[in-house]
């Protein structure tokens, strides 16, 4: 309840608060973790998303750590063919178990923290069916249904852990020290790739057939984290390059590797500005969706500052200024009453001001060197980009 009451009300509601601390009171009753259920498990999943929603993200990694452990306790990460349970109740354990894989998965990419539930290398759970919510009356047989070659309510569920799956290995390692090599990364990007060839037509968003509102989301959702993943893959190889640029202190000549990893950051940057911007020109901006459009178009955006800090001069500068400006647009316009939208476009403003909009005005702009360090640090929030992804200005959705 305080989950929906927050997705359809005003966020300054006085509702969902209520409802948040009476439902995150359940944890006063210490019995309640002597043991593990499939209701618990969801509920710690929900509460653990809700904290995050609510800006309390080491409360709701805590709840969704504990969701994983009790998850695992049920051996939810694995089939056990030989139980003699339902086709039903075997659907419902892949639910549970793949809607928090998603969770867990999305929330430690996001903070850069290490991924809890293993990897396909030990989960051997089938994905979820791909079946309306009718056919769930298979409960009292013993016949699975027949999938659907058309959207369902658990496509968008079945295709985000299939992308966790294929990915979190990118996410593991990219919390190392060492970072990667631009071969590396373009490594791991052909492995995105792959995973894009497994997408069914439906899923993908150069499809144009009509949809309803809910599932058009939770396409275009899909793809905004999967084209932040290759920011996250690559963007700390395109800083480098751009402050360099800026500073005037590049040492060597950009080779075809280094050029293609920026080329790859700018284009998943710029495929998820279009992506938010045409997605809200024919859908509302409810609070949901706001919430995972400011996160996802507020890193693209960055990485376009980045490219415009580095080489004001390119052919491509004019392109960059009107999509940083897009994203102004939304934040000011479609997000006119939300706080963290006015803030992130200041932040953006402060970082690229709307008065120097040409290449020639650009280099007249007195830069902070504070939004130039790219250094890593032991603590998020000590540069306006963080070490692997995360600072005081970051928004963090699931």
């Amino acid at each position: 309840m305080a989950l929906g009451v927050w997705c359809v009300n005003d966020i300054s509601s006085e509702l969902d608060d209520q409802l948040y601390h009476q439902a995150a009171s359940f944890g006063e009753d210490t019995s309640v973790f002597q043991g593990a259920d499939l209701t618990l498990v969801q509920a710690l999943v929900l509460l653990g998303n809700l904290s995050q929603k609510r800006n309390k993200a080491n409360t709701g990694s805590n709840f969704l750590g504990l969701a994983t452990r009790m998850a695992i306790s049920l051996g939810l990460h694995k089939e056990f063919p030989n139980w003699r349970i339902t086709p039903f109740q075997r659907e419902i354990r892949r639910r549970v178990c793949w809607g928090l894989y998603s969770f867990d998965s999305g929330t430690s990419t996001t903070f850069g923290r290490p991924i809890l539930l293993p990897g396909e290398e030990v989960m051997d759970v089938n994905p979820v069916l791909n079946i309306h919510d009718k056919m769930s009356s298979f409960n009292a047989t013993a016949v699975l249904p027949v999938e659907s070659t058309e959207p369902t309510l658990y496509s968008g569920m079945r295709y985000q852990s299939h992308l966790h799956v294929k990915s979190n290995f990118i996410s593991n390692r990219l919390l190392s020290s060492s970072g990667i090599s631009p071969e590396e990364a373009l490594a791991m990007n052909e492995d995105l790739g792959r995973w894009c060839e497994a997408v069914p037509s439906y899923m993908r968003q150069d499809d144009a057939t009509p949809v309803e509102p809910w599932f058009d989301f939770n396409r275009s959702r899909l793809w905004w984290r999967f084209w932040n993943l290759k920011i996250i893959i690559f963007r700390q190889i395109f800083f480098k390059k751009a402050v360099e640029g800026r500073r005037g202190t590049v040492t060597a000549p950009i080779d075809d590797v280094e050029e293609q990893c920026t080329a790859i950051a700018l284009s998943a940057a710029s495929a998820t500005i279009a992506s938010v911007e045409q997605y809200l020109e024919h859908n509302d901006a409810t609070t949901l969706v706001t919430w995972y459009s400011i996160y996802f178009s507020f890193h693209a955006s960055l990485v376009v500052c980045l490219a415009i800090i580095g080489d004001s001069e390119s052919l491509e500068s004019s392109k960059r200024y009107e999509e940083l400006n897009s994203v102004r647009y939304i934040f000011r316009t479609k997000f006119a009453n939300n706080e963290l939208a006015a803030r992130c476009a200041d932040i953006l403003n402060i970082i690229v001001p709307e008065e120097f909009t040409t290449a020639s005005n650009w280099h007249n702009v007195p830069l902070d060197h504070a939004f130039l360090d790219f250094s890593t640090s032991s603590e998020a929030g000590t540069n306006i980009f963080g070490g692997f992804g995360l600072s005081e200005f970051d928004y963090v959705p699931e």
